[in-house]
């Protein structure tokens, strides 16, 4: 009698706790991410003309996380514009990367110019964004630089944005 009182007190903690998976989720939480995903796979594939068929989809608790490789920046913003599109969704973390193009041979014909400014492209990271005040924290490696940017700019722009800054210097003689 008394194994059979220890058995209902467990039976008890176990229906009150909820049935969850090592993820700490519940069965209808993964549920609900699962359809997100199918949701945002199935905006992906129906998207032409572009393939954005390699992009990879994985939602956990509402935040839906892009993976993979596309050929343009415009495809990178667009699967994400499809993500949040999807119905369920409460954040999108965007790690697509856009494929560099190749390197074009330098040109066998030589004009002579003026030196050209030496330019630098910088790559980084969007860690983040107040759109209050215009500002787009962008890590680089070891260095954050810290952008102040028009509103209409900052509004498209999420954490997690990969984002290349080609800059000129032109020096003052």
């Amino acid at each position: 009698m008394k194994s059979l009182a220890i058995l209902a007190v467990v039976l008890t903690a176990v229906a009150l706790t909820g049935c969850q998976t090592a993820t700490g989720r519940t069965a209808g939480t993964f549920v609900d991410d699962s359809s997100t995903t199918a949701a945002v796979k199935s905006k992906l594939v129906a998207e032409r003309p572009a393939s954005l068929t390699s992009v990879g989809v994985e939602t956990v608790n509402g935040v839906v996380h892009l993976t993979g490789v596309v050929e343009t920046p415009e495809q990178r913003m667009r699967a994400e514009q499809l993500a949040w599109d999807a119905r369920g969704v409460r954040q999108v973390v965007n790690n697509i990367q856009v494929q560099q193009p190749p390197v074009a041979a330098a040109p066998t014909t030589i004009i002579a110019t003026s030196p050209a400014p030496p330019k630098r492209s910088v790559v980084g990271t969007v860690s983040s964004v107040d759109p209050n005040r215009g500002q787009v924290t962008v890590t680089t490696g070891a260095d954050q630089l810290l952008f102040q940017l028009p509103a209409g700019v900052v509004r498209d722009i999420r954490p997690g944005d990969q984002i290349t800054l080609d800059i000129s210097v032109r020096p003052t003689r």
